[in-house]
């Protein structure tokens, strides 16, 4: 066990950084991201899928290793893109 303080969560709940102070519905709309994506993590580690998670999670190969290495640009870029639309 470590005891780093993100140890007992997957990169979907770990903090996120922005450049900018995020505005209540921004918060609450990336809380909602996180939580969405970690319970569809659970779903596939429950499931007998044969797809790979990134193809479970609706995910090209990039945004999944861009989710596992760097989930603040991850989750901005999904922000953003909802923003956009």
């Amino acid at each position: 066990m470590t005891d780093h303080p993100d140890a007992n969560f997957g990169p979907a709940l770990r903090p996120i950084r922005f450049d900018h102070a995020l505005g209540e519905a921004e918060t609450k709309r990336l809380y909602e991201l996180q939580i969405q994506l970690d319970d569809r993590i659970d779903a596939w580690h429950s499931s007998n899928s044969s797809l790979e998670l990134h193809e479970f999670l609706d995910m090209t190969s990039t945004d999944y290793n861009l989710f596992v290495t760097d989930p603040s640009t991850y989750f901005k870029n999904r922000l953003e893109s909802e923003i956009l639309k």
